[in-house]
């Protein structure tokens, strides 16, 4: 009988299976392709061809990689690219990707696409943007990977011109709780968002229902082109993960797999008509104002009784305010209730005026800069980000105008 035909993949697991047998695990090849396909899968393309050449019997493919480990069954010794060490979790060390130069990478890109997106001048006042934030019951670590168990959703369409214009707030089931992390979630919960972990009756069980009025959110006219959502940096990975998870359990395509940052935004927005942007360390700190956490309003109802600031809805209404505050004032836009929190002082509306780091917040601006008539301030038509249609959208309302870019990715191989 005829040996097999190897190919790099066959002979990486090899490697591994190698590697564990000298740690004392002794895992069958047959259980080798789920264990080392993540594996396979960071390794970089010229790693990959590498293991592709010595599986052809090349070994001038990979130069420069040397062995570091004893030889494979068939395989040559002096050429193998072999695994070297591991790190505890059994990841090769050689394999490890920069995640800091592939974060700063994506940002550099999503700024150019948003600054190229924007309409000249205050038109881009008139624009519309969607926030969007998720609780979870506690974040997991599965595997090497992070997960978590989504329990809360909200969206907020916002425009420097008319303030919030609607939103959108839900509970989810978020399913059952993987074993060994029951008290992880409760001790979340009790800590955070007090969601309860089991048997919400407030809880949507039906995804694909959750997933469609998310759709009908973003796209209500259902223009087949999804807006780009945001939020703030620390939290767009865990919304992304999110909005995965809901398309997987709703059985359909991801197509809103791309959340973008606040922080960029506001900072675009910031510096769109005098180039005076703000640094991401001052927008980071207003981003992070305790100021509006327990204003009446700006939670849901269930988060109002708990008196808790962990809310979706509650974050997502913060970062309408913080753009307010601090963008308003360089658009010549008056702020009213649609824009912040009021308060019952004779009937009017009162503000709270923030601690910007920067005076250019609030400055004024010549009257060269406004549109010389109400045509320049008119909506263009929508054009967004994505792969086509989504469970979202926005019709004929003030779009961002972002081309499709073909689904960018945070991790691109």
């Amino acid at each position: 009988m005829s040996k097999k035909k190897q190919n790099g993949f066959s002979v990486f697991m090899q490697e591994i299976q190698q590697e564990l047998r000298r740690q004392g695990r002794n895992v069958p090849m047959r259980d080798m392709p789920t264990l080392a396909g993540p594996k396979w899968a960071q390794l970089s393309d010229a790693r990959k061809q590498a293991y592709q050449a010595i599986a052809k019997g090349d070994s001038s493919g990979a130069q420069g990689y040397t062995r570091t480990q004893g030889p494979g069954p068939g395989l040559n010794s002096a050429s193998r690219p072999g695994p070297g060490r591991m790190d505890a979790t059994g990841v090769l060390l050689s394999s490890k990707r920069d995640f800091a130069a592939e974060m700063t990478e994506r940002r550099s890109k999503e700024k150019e696409l948003i600054k190229s997106a924007l309409p000249p001048g205050r038109a881009a006042a008139n624009e519309s943007f969607f926030f969007v934030d998720f609780q979870s019951l506690c974040e997991m670590s599965i595997n090497g990977e992070k997960r978590y168990l989504p329990c809360e959703v909200a969206l907020v369409e916002f425009s420097l011109v008319s303030g919030v214009k609607r939103k959108l707030h839900k509970f989810i089931d978020p399913g059952k709780i993987p074993m060994g992390y029951r008290y992880l979630a409760q001790s979340t919960s009790d800590t955070t968002h007090q969601i309860p972990i089991a048997e919400f009756e407030q809880a949507e069980k039906d995804y694909r229902k959750l997933l469609g009025e998310i759709e009908n959110f973003l796209d209500p006219n259902w223009t087949e082109k999804m807006p780009p959502v945001f939020s703030k940096r620390e939290s767009a990975e865990r919304c992304e993960w999110c909005l995965a998870w809901l398309a997987d359990k709703a059985g359909v395509m991801n197509r809103l797999d791309k959340v973008y940052e606040v922080d960029a935004l506001l900072g675009l927005f910031s510096g769109h008509l005098d180039g005076k942007a703000m640094s991401f360390f001052q927008i980071d700190e207003l981003l992070k104002t305790s100021i509006y956490d327990f204003e009446a309003g700006t939670r849901c109802d269930f988060h109002e009784e708990k008196e808790t600031k962990f809310c979706s809805l509650g974050v997502c209404n913060i970062y309408t305010f913080v753009a307010a505050e601090c963008l308003c004032p360089k658009f010549g836009v008056s702020l009213t209730s649609a824009h912040l929190p009021k308060l019952s002082v004779g009937g009017t509306v009162t503000t709270f005026k923030m601690k910007t780091p920067s005076d250019e917040v609030a400055r004024d601006l010549d009257n060269e800069d406004y549109p010389d008539s109400d045509d320049d301030l008119r909506p263009p038509s929508p054009l967004t980000f994505g792969r086509g249609r989504v469970l979202g959208g926005l019709g004929r309302g003030n779009l961002i105008k972002l081309p499709k870019v073909g689904g960018l990715r945070i991790h691109e191989q």
